[in-house]
């Protein structure tokens, strides 16, 4: 196998790589993989085409790590889900939440959902509570505070 061959392999992995895990991360490996081509088309050793390769890899994914998460705050906060963004909602309770008696029913954004308290009180129909989290397909409520 030639080294142009190989480089060009090792481009075509890290892109199959990246289509199948979309983590953002095989990527940079193209690029580093291209550079260590360019560099073996400038008459640089094999070893001084895999350390092309490593460092240019590396600085790659540094700079997406620097410009994609602290400057441009891209996959730093992550958009909620339909139901991640129940959390920190109000709900009202429509049948008392009891959980020793694995009971409890809440309205939030015109749907009812089963819910159980988060410290384990008795809520009565009627209140106000606030979703605290989603387990499954029940919400964990607690009383909002006056």
């Amino acid at each position: 196998m030639t080294v142009t061959l190989f480089w060009i392999l090792v481009m075509i992995v890290a892109a199959i790589g990246e289509l199948l895990t979309m983590a953002f991360y095989s990527i940079w490996f193209v690029g580093g993989a291209f550079l260590a081509l360019v560099a073996k088309w400038l008459g640089v050793s094999f070893t001084g085409q895999f350390y092309v390769f490593i460092i240019s890899s590396a600085i790659l994914i540094l700079m997406s790590e620097f410009l994609l998460k602290r400057k441009l705050g891209i996959l730093k906060n992550p958009h909620k889900t339909n139901i991640d963004g129940l959390i920190g909602k109000e709900a009202i309770v429509t049948e008392e939440i009891n959980n020793s008696e694995m009971k409890g029913e809440v309205e939030i954004a015109g749907k009812k959902w089963t819910a159980v308290s988060e410290d384990g009180s008795v809520i009565p129909a009627r209140e106000t509570v606030i979703v605290k989290k989603v387990d499954g397909v029940k919400l964990i409520v607690r009383r909002k505070k006056p």
